[in-house]
């Protein structure tokens, strides 16, 4: 490696020209600014066991090294031990998402992902944060934990569970539209379903499963339940599937006349200060079942 100060092209003297070779037992190197008479001096004060070789490859293009304020930078597999400060976060994305393009090309602004991953899912108003995880893939896409006990959970399946669930707390079945709760295995079996318009619009429950109630939180035991008792049948219990429970009626204006083929029961005054229960059928005639002695 040969370096002169003599006139290039020209140039005023003092114009360093490197001619090829290898350059040793440099302690610095000074780059002389373009703006003032000063220069930025590279070196190392690690003490090195053996020659090393710092690399470049910028891809065949023009490009930037910003140093950030704190005047340091973590390379590749080295940890960041920044620390966060008032409007000064230890790591931030300030730019804009790329939006307006095609489901593969709109990236996140922010995305893991991968090298060799299909990438073509894209929202194409833009993302902020994105994981694509590569086929086959059976792990955890997210797991937010506090002091190694985990919070909240996405799996690659889609499951969501949280506070340590081991089962999933909440899915969307994957052959129809339905949000599960309490799902097992694939996320199609499960407590509860919310269907959505075009398969079971509304709530359904699993054979054995009821809608109970408590006197004052979850984790207390039932005091009053309605399940299925078979096809068709309702059952209206206490603590247990064989104890029985009350159905109360308080009084209010009788309703109208329901369809063919059906009855509405329900409490009504009889004038005299007395509670009737009437059965209404699709005729409009009300029958009295019971009345208040």
């Amino acid at each position: 490696m040969g370096l002169t100060t003599s006139p290039a092209g020209g140039g005023a003297t003092g114009v360093a020209s490197i001619t090829g070779g290898t350059a040793t037992g440099l302690t610095a190197l000074g780059l002389r600014s373009t703006g003032a008479a000063f220069d930025l001096t590279l070196g190392t004060s690690e003490v090195l066991t053996a020659g090393r070789t710092l690399r470049f490859n910028v891809g065949d293009a023009d490009r930037t090294l910003t140093i950030p304020v704190s005047g340091t930078v973590a390379l590749l597999g080295v940890g960041n031990a920044f620390n966060g400060a008032a409007s000064a976060p230890a790591l931030a994305l300030t730019g804009s998402p790329f939006t307006g393009g095609t489901a593969t090309t709109t990236k996140p602004l922010f995305v893991i992902e991968p090298t060799g991953t299909t990438s073509t899912g894209w929202a194409t108003a833009g993302t902020m944060f994105g994981v694509n995880a590569a086929s086959g893939f059976g792990g955890s896409l997210i797991s937010a934990q506090v002091a190694s006990a985990e919070r909240f959970r996405v799996q690659a399946n889609g499951v969501i569970q949280l506070n340590g669930d081991t089962a999933g707390t909440l899915s969307r079945r994957t052959d129809v539209g339905m949000i599960m709760m309490h799902s097992v295995g694939s996320g199609n079996v499960g407590v509860v379903g919310i269907g959505g318009p075009g398969f079971l619009q509304g709530i359904s429950m699993a054979v054995g499963s009821a809608l109970q109630w408590t006197n004052d939180s979850p984790a207390s035991s039932v005091d009053v339940a309605l399940r299925r008792q078979a096809a068709g049948i309702l059952d209206l219990s206490a603590t247990g599937s064989t104890t029985g429970a009350a159905l109360q009626f308080s009084e209010q204006t009788a309703p109208a006349a329901p369809a063919a083929n059906s009855v509405r029961i329900y409490a009504v005054d009889n004038g005299a200060g007395k509670t009737q229960l009437m059965a209404l059928f699709a005729s409009g005639a009300a029958q009295q079942i019971a009345i208040q002695p």
